[in-house]
């Protein structure tokens, strides 16, 4: 690693890591929790370390399969890799879909972690949790607090793009990844969240993705759906024949108003 701001950061991250015996590590896939992960791996020994990844139908399928995928790839075959199945939409103080919803999200998963890691013997579980995470509204993070998880990136002073970069220099193939978040996130705060309208977002994403335009979102409200991209997309959508192939297949899925965000995804 070379010396530098991002690399005696992650060097702090080893130390961190180091003072405990075993962890379990909350894993989503995505680039914060693959390099705690790795991280983990590399202060404690594969062995030491059980990754905890939490499937439901908040996330698209495409999601869970590639975090699993990664696993195979990029970890040791002495890590412990588990999949589990949780289901928040069994609780009413989550699909009610207020500004707390986050706190009930994390509040079920997490502990349902815990549980599970508890039966391996381990009692610290860490959160890829990052310092630019903190500057918005995630009440998440509260319920983070209020269970005892450990959020090492935070104390080792990481942002984003420092996760990416040292990613990028540990070859880690989802350096690059764009930021995700559960599907529920796509509605409006206060809309009933209902089971069927998460595999309609996850399609349409899906549609997006294959013509070009990853980490995109698709936002419905009620007959209009509000699609947000990468700015660097700006230029292909603004081709008129795959604006009318998105309009027409947004429309076959009774959408008949198709708004583009034009403030984009960063």
């Amino acid at each position: 690693m070379e010396s530098d701001k991002a690399g005696e950061k992650y060097r702090l991250l080893l130390t961190i890591l180091g003072q405990y015996q075993q962890v379990a590590v909350a894993y989503s896939g995505g680039v914060d929790s693959t390099l705690l992960a790795f991280a983990a791996c590399e202060a404690l020994g594969a062995e030491q370390v059980l990754m905890l990844h939490a499937a439901s139908v908040l996330l698209p399928k495409k999601t869970v399969r590639n975090a699993e995928n990664l696993v195979a790839r990029q970890f040791s075959s002495k890590v412990r890799f588990r999949k589990l199945l949780v289901n928040p939409l069994q609780d009413s103080s989550f699909i009610r879909n207020d500004r707390k919803r986050c706190y009930f999200c994390k509040k079920i998963i997490y502990t349902r972690l815990l549980d599970e890691m508890k039966r391996e013997g381990i009692s610290i579980l860490c959160d890829g949790t990052n310092c630019d995470d903190l500057l918005d509204d995630r009440p998440g993070f509260q319920a983070i607090g209020e269970l005892g998880v450990k959020t090492p990136l935070v104390e080792a002073g990481f942002e984003k793009n420092e996760i990416r970069l040292v990613s990028a220099r540990l070859h880690l193939e989802n350096a690059q990844l764009p930021s995700n978040s559960c599907l529920a996130t796509r509605l409006e705060y206060d809309t009933l969240i209902e089971e069927d309208i998460l595999p309609v977002i996850e399609r349409l994403e899906m549609f997006l993705e294959e013509r070009g335009f990853p980490g995109c979102r698709v936002r419905p409200r009620r007959k209009m759906v509000i699609i947000e991209i990468s700015e660097s997309h700006f230029d292909r959508i603004s081709d008129t024949s795959v604006r009318t192939e998105i309009i027409t297949y947004f429309r076959d899925n009774n959408y008949e108003t198709v708004v583009l965000d034009l403030r984009g995804r960063r």
